[in-house]
């Protein structure tokens, strides 16, 4: 986000791009929420991370996210987070949007990387282990119940085999666990969880219901970042007007 073929070893500033409440990255790419829940992107678009039209551009300063209808808030966003090449957005009325690299049915779907991908359940509560390198997706339900899809060629999902899911899956830990924390990379996981007492002998199914499968669609194109003529890049900052 410092401008085109910028590097500098100061920590980046940008006009117009202030109180950030959360932010996450990508390998090459990163979404930023302000507090008055404008969503910037900058970086890669190669894969449409951005679950959004950039013509084939990738982003050298942060651009806002203009929503279809030109909406450029999402006051109906819980939390995001930024996969390798893929992008996830959990919304407050529990549909998780997805978008990006779906190399290894991240997505929890076989579909293409330029279609989103909607998924509904009417208990997710968070989002879990997605990270830089990462392409698997765990989602944390409030009934206490961890599903996982993506990459698993090493067991990364913790599903009792090594093959990539597709589908969302149930991650059974033999007991009820808390799970607190967890850290991902391309070919190992890592979890902090708390056990509870009452043993999990109704997570032992393979799959979700029916009605948790994602479904996909055609990218919006009118969804995409908006473009400020103004902005500029001025002793190693870029500068957002």
């Amino acid at each position: 986000g410092l401008g085109e073929n910028v590097t500098t070893a100061n920590s980046p500033e940008w006009n117009g791009l202030v109180l950030i409440d959360s932010m996450s990255a990508g390998l090459d790419f990163s979404l930023f929420m302000s507090s008055n829940r404008g969503f910037y992107v900058t970086g890669n678009n190669a894969y449409n991370q951005f679950c959004a039209n950039t013509e084939g551009k990738s982003l050298f300063v942060p651009h806002i996210l203009t929503m279809a209808g030109g909406n450029t808030t999402t006051w109906n966003t819980k939390s995001f987070e930024a996969g390798r090449a893929s992008s996830y957005t959990l919304l407050n009325d529990g549909t998780l949007r997805m978008c990006g690299s779906n190399e290894y049915g991240q997505r929890g779907t076989d579909a293409s990387y330029d279609t989103i991908t909607t998924w509904s359940n009417d208990n997710p509560h968070r989002l879990l282990g997605v990270g830089p390198s990462s392409d698997s997706l765990f989602i944390f339900l409030a009934d206490g119940s961890l599903l996982a899809a993506g990459r698993n060629d090493n067991g990364q999902l913790g599903v009792g085999d090594k093959i990539d899911r597709n589908e969302f899956t149930y991650v059974n830990f033999g007991t009820y666990v808390d799970v607190k924390q967890l850290s991902v990379s391309s070919d190992r996981t890592l979890c902090r969880a708390d056990i509870v007492d009452n043993f999990a002998e109704d997570l032992t199914e393979t799959n979700p219901s029916p009605s948790m499968i994602a479904h996909s669609e055609s990218l919006d194109s009118t969804v995409k970042p908006k473009f400020s003529t103004a902005s500029k890049q001025t002793s190693g900052r870029a500068l957002l007007e």
